[in-house]
């Protein structure tokens, strides 16, 4: 009879324990990346509360925040800012994010929209944070923001500075170096800004021509028009007189 009993309460331990370690495991499962999404939250939660104390906790040692104008800051010169109080946002929220993890690395993108505590106008940045495993911990290792210029999105006619419904012609010179007169004319039409560009193909056989031109004119906006062969050859004439050149 004892030895029954003593069966039974046997099995039913390891029922609860197996049942446990089951639904530990499946929590496990449907949030891998819970550890991962906390930190994230709680980074930016810092930034938005002015707390130094928790971005101490949460910067590793060699962490470096590069922004847009290329300044780089360290874990100490944000702390200290943070707690100083020279860095401080009214408003601060994220979203678009992404999450990506590689064994004890992870990158974290996302889309940020903020204001300054001392700001009239909200500003939005794109951001990459990327994390790293000390220990059973993520700690932030890099964060990279780029503020939106304020024509970002925008149409090219508005970013060139014309109206949004105005139509554009941009007048393009080809094949610059194909013939003596083909860049007698290209050269003309862009000293009278009747041009604005032009592109040089260069195994053509007028080209040292046109890198006579551009050596003289380094304002001259010329490209590549990418090409292996030349339809045309020099002739004895135009030999003399591109040496004359």
């Amino acid at each position: 009879m004892f030895r029954k009993q003593s069966t039974t309460l046997v099995a039913k331990a390891l029922t609860t324990l197996i049942s446990g370690l089951l639904v530990f495991a499946g929590a496990a499962v449907a949030d891998p990346q819970g550890e991962l999404v906390r930190a994230h939250s709680a980074f930016h939660q810092a930034l938005r509360e002015g707390d130094a104390s928790a971005l101490d906790r949460l910067l590793d040692e060699h962490f470096t925040w590069t922004h847009t104008d290329g300044l780089v800051q360290s874990k100490s010169d944000l702390v200290e800012k943070v707690r100083g109080g020279k860095l401080r946002y009214s408003e601060l929220s994220t979203d678009q994010e992404t999450f990506n993890e590689y064994a004890k690395v992870a990158v974290i993108t996302g889309h940020s929209r903020r204001r300054y505590a001392d700001a009239t106008k909200p500003f939005e940045l794109r951001y990459t944070l990327t994390f790293v495993k000390v220990g059973r911990e993520w700690k932030i290792a890099a964060y990279h923001t780029t503020i939106f210029a304020p024509s970002a999105g925008q149409p090219l006619q508005v970013r060139l500075g014309y109206p949004r419904d105005a139509k554009l012609l941009i007048l393009n010179a080809d094949d610059l170096a194909v013939s003596h007169s083909e860049d007698v004319a290209s050269f003309g039409a862009l000293d009278q800004k009747r041009i604005t560009s032009a592109t040089v193909m260069v195994p053509c056989p007028w080209f040292t021509e046109v890198a006579a031109y551009a050596k003289a004119h380094p304002e001259a906006d010329l490209g590549l028009h990418l090409t292996l062969t030349a339809e045309w050859e020099l002739t004895a004439g135009d030999r003399l007189r591109l040496a004359r050149w």
